[in-house]
């Protein structure tokens, strides 16, 4: 009797011990190395860390692939100086779905064309092979409006829809503008 308590409680406590495991962390280091080379402004260790057919959405940027989605990060470090980007992590964890799959918060500080932007970003990061394949950031496009904007323009421009369709096209043409003046 005692025996077969013991091995159901052992198979309960397997079982249980399953469910509860934490998810691989592999995805989740590959981020927070990613996200601390941007925090550091370090472009060289934040492009070694993407895989060649790296991919990048947000609002501005509905989806900018290998050397350019690299590109735009090499454009926001080249200027940090007239920016005075700052890039604080929050929390890089596995996803509790997929091993391949980390979710960061993280909070990107700057300037934009004279305004200052707190924009509070969660960021799906997809990991394959030790390299990020593809990251899709998420945020309030309305109050990163308002405050690009500018305190005058912003709150009226923000919740328009024609707004995130100019910014988009705007960011392509200052992201191709760099990238053609700045090549590699």
């Amino acid at each position: 009797m005692h025996t077969k308590l013991f091995t159901l409680f052992s198979a309960a406590s397997l079982t249980i011990g399953a469910f509860a495991a934490p998810a691989s962390s592999a995805a989740a280091d590959t981020a927070l190395a990613f996200l601390t080379a941007y925090s550091n402004m370090d472009y060289d260790s934040l492009a070694a860390l993407t895989s060649d057919d790296f991919s990048f959405s947000d609002a501005a940027y509905p989806l900018i692939e290998g050397d350019v989605a690299r590109g735009m990060y090499r454009w926001f470090i080249h200027d940090k100086e007239k920016t005075q980007m700052k890039v604080i992590i929050h929390d890089v964890q596995p996803s509790p779905t997929d091993a391949n799959t980390a979710i960061a918060s993280f909070t990107d500080d700057y300037l934009f064309n004279g305004n200052h932007v707190i924009n509070n970003i969660t960021s799906t990061m997809v990991v394959t092979d030790g390299k990020l394949l593809s990251e899709k950031d998420s945020y309030s496009f309305a109050a990163w409006a308002e405050q690009a904007l500018g305190p005058v323009i912003g709150p009226l421009a923000a919740p328009l829809s024609v707004t995130q369709g100019i910014i988009q096209v705007t960011a392509k043409v200052e992201l191709d503008s760099f990238l053609l003046f700045n090549p590699l």
